[in-house]
């Protein structure tokens, strides 16, 4: 069992009991090499490169009061539930017929995508030494420590993400504290970061999940909730998305981000001899239990266990894509065709979270 520092138990207690006084915040989109990916306010800023984003900007100007929470841990919440066509609230359920969502339920990949191959693998895998906290410049957390103590999260939130972005010699002393903040503000249904949304007769968590432009499989990761069992006056927690993703050849790594503001990182293998392209993406579609055809033409139908893109496929175009892993091994490593892989625990992660048209960066 890994140890805990002491710092690290010190954050997580303070983040689950201490009253949360939380600022709402208009997200200032990251500029990643382009248009921003999440943002929610129209921002005139020049472009800036990835690897130096821009000052991630405040907005203090509505306070909102949160008591005191007691968080849950996310290893006890439910797996991603079907959505039912309708819900009627404050009496028996109804189901109504509704159009058919615009998601193919099976997907061909081309056999260039991501079988894996016999030849061997003639570039190893190349990691970037991380820094340990010895290692690191030295850096004053205390006024990030006491935003975390007095229940500004949101606020601390803000000053380390930028801190992961633009400093990343600091990592290891950032990664520690973002986790629990990134936790407390995209995974816990306690605090409301911004106004819930509360549940009206007859809605549906796809309707509320699009009003808020992100899908409605996190709106029910995120709150714990059966879409089948909404309850009329329920407070639901909400984020205004999109979502966006970048990935990072070099440390083996794919990162979600919401405007800018750090989510969450997961490793990832990536395509041997350079074959994972470079630049930006959107997600094009979006396909649960996939089928995939191999180089030979052999099908491999969706649930084979032999089917190498698992139970999840975000497709990015010209056969790229970004999936699950029969060879959780090949984590960290250059060993795909091309597309990014991700642990399957990782990728249903992503796949709730990252919707049509996102944004994925790919850079070196």
């Amino acid at each position: 069992m890994p140890r805990i520092s002491n710092s690290t138990l010190f954050l997580a207690v303070v983040l689950s009991f201490a009253g949360f006084t939380v600022y709402r915040s208009g997200w200032v989109p990251l500029e990643l090499g382009g248009a921003a990916t999440g943002s929610l306010l129209e921002v005139d800023a020049p472009q800036a490169v990835i690897d130096s984003p821009p000052e991630f900007a405040a907005n203090d100007s509505s306070l909102l009061e949160v008591g005191s929470t007691a968080f849950q841990t996310l290893d006890d919440q439910p797996d991603p539930l079907e959505e039912p066509d309708a819900i009627r609230l404050g009496g028996p359920i109804q189901l109504v017929a509704l159009e058919e969502p615009a998601v193919a339920k099976k997907v061909e990949v081309p056999a260039s995508e991501d079988e894996t191959s016999n030849e061997p693998n003639t570039e190893p895998a190349i990691r970037i030494a991380k820094r340990t906290k010895d290692q690191e410049p030295t850096f004053d957390f205390s006024e990030i420590d006491r935003q975390i103590k007095a229940g500004q999260v949101v606020e601390a939130h803000k000053a380390l993400s930028k801190l992961f972005w633009q400093q990343p010699d600091l990592r290891s002393s950032v990664q520690e504290r973002i986790d629990l903040t990134a936790k407390a503000i995209y995974f816990s249904p306690q605090p409301h970061v911004q106004d819930p949304y509360v549940v009206q007769a007859g809605d549906q968590l796809r309707k509320i999940a699009t009003k808020h432009h992100v899908p409605w499989q996190y709106l029910s990761r995120l709150n714990r909730v059966d879409p089948k069992r909404l309850r009329e006056g329920q407070k639901l927690k909400v984020i205004d998305g999109p979502f966006g993703a970048v990935v990072t050849l070099s440390n083996f790594e794919l990162t979600l981000h919401h405007g800018g503001q750090y989510v969450r990182s997961y490793p990832c293998c990536i395509g041997k001899n350079n074959a994972t392209p470079v630049g930006k993406f959107k997600v094009l579609n979006k396909v649960t239990n996939p089928q995939y055809t191999d180089p030979d033409g052999k099908v491999f139908a969706s649930g084979d266990p032999k089917n190498p893109l698992g139970a999840y496929w975000l497709d990015l175009g010209e056969s790229y894509g970004i999936h699950g892993t029969i060879e959780p091994d090949s984590i960290g490593k250059a060993e795909s065709r091309g597309c990014v892989r991700l642990l399957n625990a990782d990728v249903a992660e992503v796949y709730d979270m990252l919707d049509l048209a996102n944004e994925v960066v790919i850079r070196p």
